[in-house]
């Protein structure tokens, strides 16, 4: 194919891209005779090379081969290697906190938009940027942003990736040469079709010692990065660094499969990471594979709606989206598929102790109770806090404060920049009759860890809570049609999944069945955390001030 003779790839004999069962494409072994007999010994036995890529695209390489047009296309490659240095150093501010594959997808940008406007560009990358990063249609958020942000508004990655698209955006109308208004949809294009492809590839530091020297950097390895992924069971390849040559290697792996006993059109499949995200899967690709038990570990990770949280008070008093505020607990629960295909809560997250701590009350009243209090008691903890009961005014200074903490508590923000002195509890687990404060969650925190009936109340009180909740969550998405988002697949898929999941959790509930995962494998303590929702600035920050301090 054309692609890999610009990219400098050579194929096996046998191997062919093609449509694949998702609409998209995917890697096959059309001819499973052509690879017998091809492993070589010198490599182990255990492996046959199918696909070798010496041109990987990445930040680094980018800017180093527009760097050489100044040496390649004399004026012309001066000119455009000046005008690239000139967009991207006057970037680099305005993207500094933006993740290295969002650099990727602006350095993508750059460079088709200077092809456009007549500067002199590296072909490869340029024909990359035509036939795959175009000429790809990727159905994941991304490129139905709006829809998604319709349906999971209360979801903070949603926020989080609209805000980088936005940013990309303004900064390119802002520092391209050509004041066109350019659109956001081919940016959308651009970035869809870059975050479904990229590979993290280990680079190397220090050749001396490799393992200990590298570091994993975000690429779009061409011809590689139509791979598709596919679980332990299914994985039948896996890529790696030639360290001599830099080249990218895929390989297929003769310690699962047998050449000689493939169908033709098996298709090639790599694991990308352990952990299978149902909601990273979505994000990034537009699908999510169907539910499988396997040696790995497959999460779906969801974000309760803060306006029912709010307005649903717990026994009646106690908002939990309040408290959840005030402590920085993250509003976030993660289910894990168990062996038996079995959705369950995690529930060896430590994040998932916190959420139980506002439903650490006593049915009996007369143990322990959380109050919530911003009145007199709230101003006069705040003032030993910050240490301001000197200050020459002291109601302005408590005017000031109580504008700014009422504000927080009424923004869409889930973390909190002051601490939790609005509320307090009562308890006989204290020596104190009131606590309040960061140390009055970690003494609840090591009742529950260290009270069987504490905990277990607790949990069942966090159940009946999460019970009608999934009864109002359920009808929501319930409610939804899919002619609602016509063409935006990773809505429809996301509004799937969360039915299925919630619906089994449902199902358990009803039927008197844990639904807490109860594993002492320490690796579900490790599994990734949904982000939390920090977007909207304080009225008191200017447009240039830094954001505010959210620790």
């Amino acid at each position: 194919m054309e692609l890999a003779n610009i990219c400098n790839a050579t194929i096996a004999k046998g191997i062919a891209v093609q449509k694949d069962s998702y609409g998209g494409y995917g890697v096959y072994i059309v001819d499973p005779g052509a690879l017998v007999g091809c492993n070589d010994p010198k490599l182990g036995g255990d492996k046959i090379e199918l696909l070798r890529v010496s041109s990987v695209f990445n930040v680094k390489n980018l800017m180093e081969a527009m760097n050489a047009l100044e040496g390649e296309y004399a004026e012309d490659g001066q000119r455009a290697a000046d005008m690239f240095k000139s967009i991207i150093g006057s970037s680099i501010e305005e993207l500094s906190a933006v993740s290295e594959t969002c650099l990727l997808v602006y350095f993508m940008m750059v460079i088709y938009l200077m092809g456009e406007q007549g500067y002199a560009v590296p072909m490869k990358i340029s024909r990359y940027i035509d036939t795959v990063l175009l000429g790809t249609t990727v159905n994941n958020a991304s490129n139905c942003i709006e829809s998604m942000l319709i349906h999971y508004e209360h979801v903070a990655l949603f926020h989080e990736l609209d805000n980088n698209l936005q940013k990309l955006h303004k900064t390119l109308i802002s520092k391209m040469p050509s004041k066109k208004n350019y659109s956001i949809e081919l940016l959308r294009q651009i970035y869809s079709a870059t975050v479904s492809r990229v590979l993290e590839i280990p680079q190397e530091l220090h050749e001396e010692n490799y393992m200990d020297n590298y570091v994993v950097t975000p690429s779009l390895v061409p011809i590689l990065d139509y791979v598709n992924h596919g679980d332990k069971t299914s994985r039948n390849a896996y890529y790696d660094v030639d360290r001599r040559k830099g080249d990218i290697i895929l390989y297929l792996d003769l310690t699962v499969v047998n050449p000689g006993k493939l169908k033709p059109n098996t298709e090639v499949l790599i694991t990308y990471k352990d952990i299978e995200d149902s909601l990273a899967m979505i994000t990034k690709y537009g699908f999510d594979p169907a539910n499988y038990t396997t040696t790995g570990t497959k999460i779906f990770s969801c974000t309760f709606d803060k306006m029912y949280l709010s307005t649903n008070k717990f026994d009646n008093e106690i908002d939990i989206r309040n408290f959840y505020q005030w402590f920085s607990i993250n509003p976030s629960l993660q289910f894990v598929l168990n062996s038996e295909n079995e959705w369950l809560i995690n529930d060896s997250l430590a994040e998932f102790e916190r959420l139980l701590v506002p439903f650490a009350t006593s049915s009996q009243r007369n143990e322990h109770y959380w109050i919530y209090s911003d009145g007199d008691d709230a101003r006069k903890r705040f003032m030993e806090y910050f240490d301001i009961d000197e200050v020459e005014d002291e109601d302005e200074a408590w005017a000031q404060l109580e504008t700014q903490f009422k504000w927080f508590e009424s923004s869409e923000n889930d973390l909190m920049p002051f601490p939790p002195c609005v509320w307090t509890v009562k308890s006989k687990f204290l020596k104190e009759k009131e606590a309040t404060g960061y140390e009055l969650e970690k003494v609840i925190q090591n009742k529950l860890e260290n009270s069987r009936a504490l905990y277990n109340e607790t949990t069942n009180q966090f159940q009946a809570y999460l019970e009608n909740y999934l009864d109002y969550r359920i009808d929501v998405l319930q409610e939804y049609s899919p002619e609602d988002t016509e063409n935006e697949n990773a809505v429809s898929q996301l509004i799937a999944r969360e039915l299925s999941v919630l619906l089994k959790i449902r199902d358990r509930i009803n039927n008197n069945k844990s639904i807490f995962l109860n594993s002492e494998d320490k690796k579900y303590a490790k599994l990734p955390l949904l982000p939390t929702k920090n977007v909207e600035r304080p009225p008191w920050l200017s447009e240039g001030d830094d954001d505010f301090d959210q620790d």
